[in-house]
């Protein structure tokens, strides 16, 4: 949503990123991939998700993961995952995959200290 904000106009694009907090949420929507070998021909993604997490500073952020099966979610997942300490909230959609298939998808060493939500939903 913050890119379609910064999208309307100079002085709407020097607001939003002057506000780090309208760039703290962080979805692994899933589109349909493009995949060249395992990684995504799309990679717009990746590019917002690694912009988007410099301009919320230090903000805690918040992170909605779906689609586990969707190439560039668990790429978004991983670029999101270094900074696991600013991560406020984390609310999981999964269908057939398990908190273990989730968690393999982290780097080693990943602390939720800093989380003050955790929803999960699964999904048949």
């Amino acid at each position: 949503m913050p890119w379609n904000f910064a999208a309307v106009c100079r002085k709407w694009r020097i607001v939003c990123l002057a506000s780090p907090k309208l760039w703290t949420k962080f979805q692994t929507v899933g589109h349909p991939c493009k995949r060249i070998g395992e990684v995504c021909a799309n990679e717009m993604g990746a590019r917002r998700c690694h912009q988007q997490l410099q301009l919320s500073h230090r903000s805690p952020i918040s992170v909605d993961f779906f689609d586990p099966q969707c190439w560039c979610s668990r790429s978004l997942l991983r670029a999101v995952a270094i900074h696991h300490r600013r991560w406020h909230s984390l609310h999981l959609f999964l269908d057939k995959v398990t908190y273990m298939d989730f968690t393999r998808l982290l780097p080693p060493r990943v602390s939720f200290d800093s989380l003050e939500v955790l929803d999960y939903t699964y999904r048949n």
